[in-house]
């Protein structure tokens, strides 16, 4: 099965990164909340074309793998 993900660019994940430090739960809280959902609208409307929710939360796993997110108190 073919992929049409979105290539994710530096400015994506540098948005993805700054919009995630707003939220206030950990990558572990997050999906399927209001909070996701947010946090996506706000990605694409920055973005112009944003990412996906799949695509979302793989660059959110991603940067968060790297250490690039900012830690969130549980």
């Amino acid at each position: 099965m073919a992929r049409n993900d979105l290539a994710l660019t530096q400015q994506h994940l540098d948005v993805i990164g700054q919009e995630y430090g707003a939220v206030g739960l950990s990558t572990d809280e997050l999906p399927y909340t209001p909070e996701f959902a947010d946090l996506h609208a706000r990605c694409c409307q920055r973005l112009g074309v944003g990412p996906s929710e799949a695509e979302l939360w793989r660059a959110l796993v991603r940067l968060r793998k790297a250490k690039k997110l900012a830690r969130k108190k549980r």
